[in-house]
């Protein structure tokens, strides 16, 4: 049987339509997970904190405690003059791998089947005509999707005695830079502060809102204004 392909517009048109629709269906988000270890007993404590430095530390790292420091009011505590002088010592890491995996991407594709369609005339005789009906022939293609696996994790130590009260680590995958991402890995390691000790859980940022699903109180940052931020230290 042969068949008789349309045109690539249309092929090309339908798959931009169903695009289009699953785009309107829904709000755009942003998830992150985040696991929590404490020993705070459900009880958030009481004192003065300081966020770690490190001798030579370098500029992103700089721009990034200071976005952890304006976060900090989650947790309760308040900043102290200086480590010595603190209850709690914040530390953090963050780390960015870089990944890949295999995508099935599904399209129909639209085809004129032909049949002969048999009918009367008006003298009695039987005729034949060559007619077309549309159907749809799906079909697969498998590509490769490059992204990041972003992770962060927070770190907070009694300083009397250096012993660990609290640590929340949080991770999210995404296709844009560190600077983009990490507004959203700051926003979702105190969220729920201090939450139940180990725990897995979901944090899902709706980015049509205000701040693009951060906020505008506590001076939150949004991903554009964080990566001038850092751009603008490193060209200090």
């Amino acid at each position: 049987m042969k068949y008789l392909d349309l045109s690539r517009a249309w092929r090309l048109a339908l798959v931009f339509f169903v695009v289009f629709l699953s785009a309107c269906a829904g709000s755009r988000t942003f998830t992150v997970q985040q696991e929590v270890l404490q020993q705070l007993g459900g009880a958030a404590p009481v004192g003065s904190y300081a966020i770690k430095k490190y001798q030579g530390q370098g500029l992103e790292r700089s721009a990034y405690a200071e976005q952890l420091q304006k976060n900090m009011y989650r947790t309760g505590l308040y900043q102290a003059r200086s480590e010595q002088a603190a209850d709690y010592l914040i530390d953090f890491h963050y780390t960015q791998d870089s990944r890949q995996r295999l995508v099935n991407d599904y399209y129909y594709d639209p085809v004129f089947v032909p049949y002969m369609n048999y009918f009367y005339g008006p003298n009695g005789r039987v005729y034949s005509r060559l007619t077309y009906y549309t159907s749809y022939q799906q079909y697969s293609r498998v590509r490769q999707v490059n992204y990041n696996y972003y992770t962060l994790k927070v770190l907070i130590t009694r300083r009397s005695d250096n012993q660990s009260v609290y640590q929340s680590t949080v991770a999210a995958n995404s296709q844009s830079a560190m600077t983009e991402v990490m507004p959203y890995l700051m926003a979702a390691v105190f969220d729920g502060y201090p939450g139940q000790n180990a725990h897995v859980r979901e944090i899902v940022f709706d980015l049509d809102e205000p701040g693009a699903g951060l906020g505008l109180q506590q001076g939150l940052q949004t991903p554009d204004s964080m990566k001038s931020e850092v751009e603008a230290a490193a060209r200090q």
